[in-house]
């Protein structure tokens, strides 16, 4: 009972403090990159509303509201919003995913008995359904009270939760369309590698990286290390992960920053390809996180933690131009390559 009621004191304390993730303010960049894609393969723009566009070409056309596309089958966005269900799907295709459980608000005493099991370590939790670009997502918990805090916050999104083992590394989304890879971007960490005889800070020191002591230590900790301790020949340990401070947790948030086409290996794209299939998904962002995105997720002990059916083509910009091929020219493509002959008639043109 004082649990619950500390939850829902968290609950009124956190309302009106989550952070509004309201699409509309990208009008403007996809009514670009659209109009620009379009432009490329010499197909028609033109504009319905304000958010919504149709693109022809060759008596084929396709409709695209802001980020959405016609891609968006209402049953896969459905069965890829469950994240309980999507990592049940991905496991028994073989594919990693966090050791995780699954809760509802008034049973919290789950989220802290799967704590009590790892002492040591660290945990993310999240609404288990429906939400987007992290919304209630908390990173870095390691302790009961801050637990509490992000069940609140992710309670205010949806009843069922779901607590997990953080894993350390960086985070990649790789874009696929059927089944083929699209692009990568990347949530960029600090990484040391071990040679076998230097501490952590030792590595971290040498890399002319500088780090305040108390992050250092929070983001060691929170993978069973110290400053101190002496990794292995090779290994690799992050340090610092883009979203933490001092190890107080924090509602994480989807911020790309750098291109990552060239670091992903054969290997990996298959994983990412096999995990959108899992789910029937034609468009997937699939978000893994590892430390080396160079060899497959079993041998960097990472893990895929969620695929995204409508994932947003802004993460793959940088200063609002993509790198290489924009992704938007291949993905309309595809859709007027699937979509059907006609057009609008003249008075819903009107």
């Amino acid at each position: 009972m004082r649990t619950g009621l500390k939850i829902a004191r968290r609950c009124r304390d956190l309302l009106g403090r989550t952070e509004s993730r309201d699409m509309s303010r990208m009008i403007p960049f996809y009514r670009r990159i659209w109009s620009e894609a379009a432009d490329m393969i010499g197909a028609d723009f033109r504009e319905i509303s304000a958010d919504l566009w149709e693109i022809s070409l060759n008596g084929r056309k396709t409709v695209i509201h802001n980020f959405r596309t016609a891609l968006d089958n209402p049953v896969v966005l459905h069965q890829a919003g469950d994240k309980v269900l999507t990592y049940r799907l991905l496991s028994e295709n073989g594919l990693p995913v966090p050791e995780h459980i699954a809760f509802r608000r008034g049973d919290v005493r789950k989220a802290l008995d799967f704590m009590r099991r790892y002492p040591d370590g660290c945990f993310i939790v999240k609404p288990a359904y429906g939400t987007s670009g992290s919304a209630g997502v908390t990173t870095h918990i390691r302790s009961i009270g801050k637990c509490l805090t992000a069940i609140a916050l992710a309670s205010l999104y949806h009843e069922r939760i779901l607590i997990e083992r953080q894993i350390f590394g960086e985070t990649f989304r790789l874009l696929i369309l059927d089944g083929k890879p699209l692009h990568a971007t990347k949530r960029k960490g600090l990484i040391v590698v071990g040679d076998g005889r230097s501490t952590i800070r030792e590595l971290l020191k040498r890399a002319s990286a500088a780090m305040d002591d108390a992050t250092l230590t929070a983001e060691c900790a929170c993978q069973g290390l110290k400053p101190e301790s002496i990794p292995a020949k090779d290994r690799k340990v992050m340090v610092r992960a883009q979203v933490s401070s001092a190890g107080i947790p924090r509602e994480l948030r989807t911020v790309f920053t750098d291109d990552a086409g060239t670091d992903i290996s054969e290997a990996l794209w298959q994983q990412a390809s096999r995990a959108a299939a899992a789910l029937d998904v034609t468009f997937a962002g699939v978000d893994i996180i590892t430390v080396d995105p160079a060899v497959p997720l079993e041998q960097s002990h990472g893990a895929i933690i969620e695929i995204n059916t409508t994932p947003g083509l802004h993460h793959h910009y940088r200063d609002g131009r993509s790198l290489g091929q924009p992704p938007t020219v291949v993905l309309l493509e595809h859709l007027l390559q699937h979509a059907q002959f006609g057009r609008r008639s003249e008075s819903n043109q009107q």
